[in-house]
């Protein structure tokens, strides 16, 4: 495997700003009583991370398919 299609790892600053907002709007749901709404909320935006995620390597994929014809 060449050094091209190494794995590029998310810089920590941006772990740490996704824990303080989660723990911020956890913060928020408790206070505002609605902790299956923040429930709802946080596990919507995982799974859309997720999907864009599995669509990004599609089309390198696809890129890289192309590349190759």
């Amino acid at each position: 495997m060449s050094s091209r299609n190494a794995r590029k790892e998310l810089p920590p600053e941006i772990g740490a700003g996704v824990a303080i907002v989660l723990f911020v709007s956890l913060a928020y749901a408790l206070l505002a009583r609605q902790i299956f709404l923040w429930l709802f909320s946080v596990a919507t935006i995982g799974i859309s991370v997720y999907l864009l995620y599995l669509f990004y390597r599609l089309v390198i994929a696809v890129e890289e398919i192309a590349r190759k014809l």
